[in-house]
């Protein structure tokens, strides 16, 4: 059966791919004869040789027949290869020689399930410009820097409320429109794209269900489109079990002992002064020990067990909320303007430290 976009008049060479069960009943007539039968079990791509010589020396580098063999099998006066992979990904490989593919979106699952399959044939059938072209993108879309990470946060948030897209607890809550990091870190270990991947196993740990989603590939419906997350591999589950157990340790550590966490820790835990910056107005003496382990304990060990294990989200609300926490202790525990800067500086730190890590703690090759 002919493509009906790439089957081209003036094409001079076939390339012929089985159908799926699937889409084999949907096309095949109702025609006994048997002839019919493996005829619509393919589909046809009239193409030009030309296109595929421009892109790939090793789709078309299959030995032809003499041109009088009696095993020459033409059609429509073409030689024709025959490819064994599946169907939807040689039509979107095609689609991208040609140059028919759509935009690619950043950080969105429907646009990475078409282009995924694009760079593993391109591959396999040795397309470098296509190879370097698409996972350029799905890198540029992905964190490498802490400020990277930030802003894709916010853009993660801005994406979801744009498209209201249901939320689904067991798919990672607000995060299922965006390219799910599975599919991410399935690509980048095995195309060793290693910027991405600190980024993308601390993203799927601090998911509701990221630590504990099934062995096996899992599907998910968005806008009524399914989409497919694949799987981990045994030595990526060990990765993120390991990364997510170093991270919660990092934080602890922090709350129990920050000088070890910030060499340069702003405040002696151990020194009390007096604490004229408090809001209250009166000169009170400034505990930052004591401060320190309230603080913690009320707050620290509280969103640890509340946000999902996102650390470095919890660093970042520490930061930006620590005023808010400020006239919220008891009155005989103060701390000063000045070492309560201090801290705030100390945290931003930790977090800067939290994130250089995560190649260690997720035991990546950098």
């Amino acid at each position: 059966m002919e493509h009906k976009t790439f089957y081209f008049k003036d094409g001079n060479i076939i390339l012929r791919v089985k159908q799926d069960a699937a889409r084999l009943v949907e096309n095949t007539a109702e025609e006994p004869e048997s002839s019919q039968e493996s005829r619509d079990s393919h589909i046809l791509f009239r193409v030009h040789q030309s296109v595929l010589t421009l892109h790939s020396s090793i789709m078309i580098s299959i030995p032809e027949p003499p041109m009088d063999s009696a095993d020459r099998e033409l059609v429509d006066g073409c030689d024709v290869i025959d490819l064994h992979d599946p169907l939807q990904d040689i039509e979107k490989l095609i689609s991208a020689l040609y140059g028919m593919a759509p935009i690619y979106k950043r950080l969105m699952q429907q646009s990475f399930d078409y282009f995924a399959p694009i760079i593993r044939l391109s591959d396999k059938y040795g397309i470098s410009q296509l190879f370097k072209k698409y996972t350029w993108h799905v890198v540029d879309g992905w964190p490498k820097s802490l400020r990277e990470w930030n802003e894709f946060n916010e853009e993660v948030k801005e994406i979801t409320q744009q498209e209201k897209i249901p939320q689904d607890e067991s798919l990672g809550s607000e995060f299922i429109s965006v390219v799910h990091p599975a599919c991410i870190i399935r690509l980048a270990e095995d195309y060793s794209l290693s910027s991405i991947l600190p980024a993308a196993y601390y993203h799927l740990s601090r998911l509701p269900q990221g630590i504990n989603r099934p062995f096996s590939d899992q599907a998910q419906n968005i806008g009524g489109l399914s989409s497919t997350i694949p799987s981990l591999r045994t030595a990526e589950i060990e990765k993120l079990y390991l990364g997510n157990r170093e991270m919660k340790r990092f934080l602890l550590e922090l709350a129990v002992a920050p000088n070890k966490i910030v060499a340069d820790w702003p405040i002696s835990t151990s020194t009390k002064h007096k604490a004229h910056g408090h809001t209250s107005g009166v000169a009170l003496t400034c505990q930052p020990s004591e401060w320190w382990s309230y603080f913690t304990k009320q707050y620290v060990l509280e969103l640890l067990y509340n946000q999902q294990d996102d650390v470095l989200g919890i660093l970042q609300l520490l930061v930006q909320q620590r005023f808010s926490c400020f006239t919220r202790f008891p009155s005989n525990i103060a701390i000063c303007t000045n070492c309560h800067q201090g801290i705030e500086r100390g945290l931003a730190k930790a977090r800067e430290r939290a994130w250089t890590q995560l190649p260690d703690y997720f035991c990546i090759s950098m």
